[in-house]
Formats: C-alpha cells, sequence, structure tokens
C-alpha cells in the first residue's frame, strides 16, 4: 500500500469507529431506566439537567412536563442529527456515492431499533412518535450537509470563472 492508501484506510476507519462510538453512547443512554430531564423541586421551580428554573415567569408546575418533553425531543433530533452525520462522513469515505440516503436509512433505523430496544428496558417505553423524532434529526442533517456541499460547489464555480 502506498502512503496515500494507508492515510484513506485508516481515515475511513477512524470515521467507522466514531459512528460505532457514538451509536454505543445513544444506546447507553437508552439503557438508563427513568431517564427524566426535567421535574418539579420543593423550590417552586422546573430542574431541566440540574438548572432551576424559577416559577416567576407565570408559567403552571406543569410546564416541567413541557420542559421534559422539549428536552426529550430536541434531544432525540440532536442525538440521531450526530448520527446521520458521522454517518454521511463514514460512508462517503469508504466511496458510497448514495451516502445521503443511506446515512439518513440507516439512522432511522437505528433510531427504530433504539425504542425497541427501550421496551425492554425498566422504567423506559419506546414509542413511534421517538423513532418519528429520531428520523427528522437524521433529515435535518442530511438536508444541512447537502445544501452545505451545493453552497460550496457554487462558490468554487463562480471563483473559478474569471471576473466574476
Amino acid at each position: 500500500m502506498t502512503g496515500l492508501a494507508v492515510s484513506a484506510y485508516w481515515k475511513s476507519l477512524l470515521a467507522w469507529a466514531a459512528v460505532v462510538v457514538w451509536a454505543a453512547f445513544i444506546f447507553a443512554l437508552s439503557a438508563v431506566p427513568d431517564l427524566t430531564v426535567a421535574s418539579v423541586g420543593a423550590h417552586g421551580g422546573v430542574s431541566v439537567g440540574g438548572v432551576v428554573v424559577t416559577r416567576t415567569s407565570g408559567l403552571p408546575v406543569s410546564a416541567s412536563e413541557a420542559v421534559d418533553f422539549v428536552v426529550r425531543k430536541f434531544g432525540h433530533v440532536a442525538a440521531f442529527a450526530v448520527l446521520a452525520t458521522l454517518l454521511w462522513l463514514a460512508l462517503a469515505r469508504s466511496r458510497r456515492r448514495n451516502a445521503p440516503v443511506l446515512a439518513w436509512v440507516l439512522t432511522s433505523a437505528y433510531g427504530a431499533t433504539d425504542e425497541f430496544h427501550q421496551l425492554f428496558t425498566a422504567g423506559r417505553h419506546g414509542t413511534l412518535e421517538d423513532v418519528v423524532f429520531d428520523a427528522i434529526g437524521a433529515l435535518l442533517a442530511v438536508l444541512a450537509i447537502a445544501a452545505s456541499l451545493r453552497l460550496r460547489a457554487t462558490i468554487r464555480r463562480r471563483r473559478a470563472v474569471p471576473g466574476y
């Protein structure tokens, strides 16, 4: 192997390792029983990840449920957007022409298996709603990457045209 081929091999291997590590991180979070991100404390405020939001805003105590819902769904979107991005990079390094579609499909499928896994975890429950949020996160990442690549290509073409 030439130095260039070895370098490409290791970059590809590292990209796939990042996918595996992130997927394992998601799996580990899914295995935590009763993962609550927001709750109402004795202080009368809502605690989000240890940060207390007081009731000075006039929101009812049931707002903790709304905060918990928003934080959880944003967590799904963000976690699976990262996974889709890592998958796209790994697939692109592996010279897959259909990397964007495969990244979305594989990430969405992993989201479904993650929710299935939660059916067997005490204090957790898998939902189709979460699978949809996972797929949305993956789609947003794929669309953002595609848009940035298209913009980058447009800028390069314009720079290549003299006097433009």
